[in-house]
């Protein structure tokens, strides 16, 4: 494959990442919307069968995620091997940032923020209790 090539497939990952992220967003707003709105009067056993879908979703973009993920590792290995008097000044840039502080942290951060949303919509759909006054 070729250096653009290669960078593409980076490229693309990272798109991935934001659309995906906003996918579930969206997706755990709505279980709060209905939590607040509906869930919270209703059984338990309603609310789990709510949480048993919604874990299936961010199952599903999660996989996604990791998908996208090795796509990028093996485009970002490849693009390693490639000789460094062969790599341009642009991939070099990118192999040099992806050993960088900066780029092991947002890859942490991301992986955790997906378990603190999923976390906290189960924290809601089974703790949240409506007040009489709304």
């Amino acid at each position: 494959m070729t250096e653009y090539e290669l960078t593409s497939i980076i490229q693309e990952a990272n798109a991935q990442y934001a659309v995906l992220y906003g996918h579930v967003l969206t997706l755990s707003f709505a279980v709060i919307v209905a939590t607040h709105y509906f869930l919270c009067a209703t059984r338990y056993s309603l609310r789990s069968a709510v949480f048993l879908l919604y874990s299936i979703g961010m199952l599903t973009f999660v996989s996604l995620f990791l998908q996208n993920a090795n796509f990028k590792a093996r485009a970002l290995s490849a693009l390693t091997a490639i000789p460094d008097i062969d790599r341009s000044q642009f991939a070099q840039s990118i192999v040099d940032f992806s050993q960088h502080w900066l780029f092991v942290a947002t890859g942490i951060v991301f992986n955790l923020s997906l378990w603190a949303i999923w976390l906290a919509t189960a924290t809601m759909l089974f703790r949240w209790k409506r007040t009489t006054g709304q």
